[in-house]
C-alpha cells in the first residue's frame, strides 16, 4: 500500500501530499522527488527542509511516512549562510563622490569619450559563467558521502548526488530531470546500456531504463482493474491510458492512439509532450489496485 509524506513551501498555507512506495525516505531522495514533481529546473536555488521548526541538514536523515515537512526555497549563497547559522548581513552602501563625477564630465568632450573611458572588466557571458561556477562550487562543498552505485537524477551517471553533479554549470542539462518508474510493470521496462540523450528515460537502482510498451501484457493487466475512473480512460480506446500524452488542446490520449487523422476540437491532434501528471495518477491507481 502506498504511503505519503506531507510538505508545504514556507509561502503556502496548505500541505501537498507526496506518495511514496516505502515506509520512509532519506532526505536526498525526498528532495529529488519534490524537485521532480514541482518541475523545478533552476540551479540557482536550494531547498531547506524543516520538521517542527528544526532545520534538517543531514542528507541521510530519514523522513518517515505521514511526516509534515516545511520547505524554504532560498538562493544558493543564502543557503550556505543559513546552514552555518550565520546572520545575513545587508549589502554595503556604495558612496559616489559627486565632485569627482562632475569634474570628469566637464573634461569629457562627447558621449563617445564617456563610454570609451569606462572600463568593462567582464562581459555578460563571463559573468554568467562565473555565477554558474560559483553555484557549482557551493553545491559541491557539501561533503556528503555517496554510494558508488547511486545514479544522479540530473546526468544519469553513477557516483554523486544531483547537488554535486558536474553538469550544474551546463545550462543544457537544466531541463533534464530523471524520475523513477513508479507503478510501471517491470515487463514494460527495457535496460539502456548507453544513451545519447536522457529525454524519455527513467532511473532505477540498476541504471537507466526506457518504457517498452507491450500491448498484449498491458491488455491482460487492464482486465484485472475494475471501476476505472473515466478521468483515467482514453477517449479513443475507452481503456486505461497507456503512455499518456497531452495535446495542444489540453486533452490526453494514449500515445499509440494518436494517428495523423485523429481530430480533436475541430483540428488534427498535435502532441506537445508526455502527460506526467496523468501518468502519476495512473501509477497511484495501479498501486491501489494491487497491480
Amino acid at each position: 500500500m502506498a504511503e505519503c509524506i506531507y510538505y508545504r513551501f514556507n509561502s503556502s498555507k496548505n500541505f501537498s501530499k507526496l506518495v511514496i512506495s516505502a515506509e520512509s525516505l532519506p532526505l536526498w531522495e525526498l528532495r529529488a522527488e519534490i524537485v521532480t514533481v514541482n518541475k523545478m529546473v533552476s540551479n540557482d536555488f536550494d531547498l531547506l527542509f524543516y520538521e517542527e521548526g528544526n532545520l534538517i541538514d543531514d542528507e541521510y536523515f530519514i523522513i518517515h511516512k505521514n511526516a509534515r515537512i516545511t520547505l524554504k526555497r532560498v538562493p544558493i549563497w543564502m543557503s550556505k549562510i543559513l546552514r552555518k547559522g550565520e546572520e545575513i548581513k545587508p549589502f554595503t552602501e556604495i558612496v559616489i563622490d559627486e565632485n569627482n563625477v562632475a569634474t570628469d564630465l566637464q573634461n569629457t568632450k562627447s558621449e563617445e569619450d564617456v563610454l570609451s573611458n569606462l572600463e568593462i572588466k567582464e562581459k555578460p557571458t563571463d559573468i554568467t559563467v562565473k555565477i554558474r561556477s560559483t553555484i557549482a562550487e557551493t553545491t559541491r562543498s557539501k561533503n556528503v558521502p555517496t554510494n558508488t552505485s547511486y545514479i544522479c537524477f540530473r546526468c544519469g551517471k553513477k557516483g554523486h548526488f544531483i547537488q554535486n553533479c558536474p553538469t550544474n554549470v551546463d545550462s543544457s542539462f537544466d531541463n533534464v530531470k530523471l524520475r523513477k518508474p513508479k507503478g510501471i510493470p517491470k515487463a514494460f521496462l527495457q535496460q539502456v546500456e548507453k544513451a545519447d540523450e536522457l529525454k524519455g528515460l527513467l532511473i532505477t537502482q540498476k541504471g537507466l531504463v526506457k518504457v517498452q510498451p507491450q500491448v498484449e501484457q498491458w491488455d491482460k493487466l487492464k482486465k484485472g482493474f475494475i471501476n476505472v475512473p473515466d478521468a483515467l480512460k482514453c477517449r479513443v480506446c475507452k481503456s486505461l491510458f497507456l503512455d499518456p500524452v497531452i495535446s495542444e488542446c489540453q486533452h490526453v490520449f494514449c500515445n499509440e492512439c494518436v494517428t495523423e487523422d485523429l481530430i480533436c476540437c475541430g483540428k488534427n491532434v498535435k502532441i506537445i509532450g508526455e502527460d506526467i501528471h496523468m501518468r502519476r495518477k495512473i501509477e497511484e491507481f495501479i498501486e491501489k489496485s494491487g497491480g
